[in-house]
């Protein structure tokens, strides 16, 4: 009855996306000053609660998934930090620049972890590689997002964002790709749920699903703070619940299968 349940969602947002959408609502529904904190209590710290669980999971278990499915997870929450920085000069810019990196990174990471699954490589480290493996991993994601940040406050990348027009092609081409990324890793962790109904896969295929519908809301809105640009956020931040349910399940399995 509950995974019923949990499918819901999906398919509401997407219909309340097209129809936000097609009336083209641009009008800010909710200060702009709770965005930062919405996105981090829900997106950032749910994605760090997840990445951390993920390497312990790895640690305990050497499992390569568990180490891509938490350096996913902390690219994902960091990028939703540089929410803060939406009233610096250049704000919007330098949030949908390294909030949509970030996003782009995390897909990147998924998908690897499900091509991994898919060839059968699962890996089995011992816990002191392990723990060197999430360090270097962990601190590679951060440094990469906060050399990003940086070069994005002194706009020495490319514009994401300009004033008055709104969103560059360039954005939206990543927000698609990485839209497409977290589409597929969805469907081929489903297949996989229908093979071996493993609760773990079931709400993690879900919580890509609707990081993927949060994306295409996002890639409709006109203007950050609209109805159509907090549908996207609310997705997204319904998949972060979705994912530590799943990130518990695996963990608790893992254990299970190491006691």
């Amino acid at each position: 009855m509950l995974k019923r349940v949990s499918l819901i969602p999906i398919p509401v947002f997407i219909a309340a996306a097209v129809a936000l959408a097609v009336l083209d609502i641009r009008e800010v529904v909710a200060p702009l000053s709770l965005i930062p904190i919405t996105h981090t209590l829900f997106i950032s710290c749910i994605s760090f609660a997840v990445a951390y669980i993920s390497a312990r999971g790895y640690m305990t278990s050497g499992q390569y998934r568990f180490l891509l499915m938490g350096s996913g997870n902390l690219a994902f929450g960091l990028g939703f930090l540089a929410s803060w920085l939406l009233s610096a000069p250049g704000g919007q810019n330098v949030l949908l620049t390294v909030d949509n990196t970030g996003t782009l990174l995390s897909s990147i990471l998924h998908v690897l972890g499900v091509i991994l699954v898919w060839v059968g490589v699962t890996g089995e480290r011992a816990w002191q590689h392990g723990k060197k493996d999430v360090i270097l991993s962990y601190v590679g994601v951060s440094l990469f997002m906060v050399l990003l940040t940086i070069a994005s406050l002194l706009s020495a990348t490319p514009p994401f964002f300009v004033q008055g027009i709104g969103p560059t092609p360039l954005r939206n081409r990543v927000v698609v790709i990485a839209l497409i990324l977290f589409g597929i890793s969805s469907i081929a962790l489903m297949r996989f749920y229908v093979r071996s109904k493993a609760d773990t896969l079931w709400w993690y295929s879900l919580a890509l699903s609707l990081i993927a519908v949060g994306q295409f809301a996002w890639v409709l809105q006109k203007s950050v703070g609209s109805p159509l640009s907090w549908t996207g956020s609310i997705a997204t931040y319904l998949a972060g619940f979705y994912f530590l349910i799943a990130v518990l399940i695996a963990v608790r399995g893992s254990s299970t299968k190491m006691a």
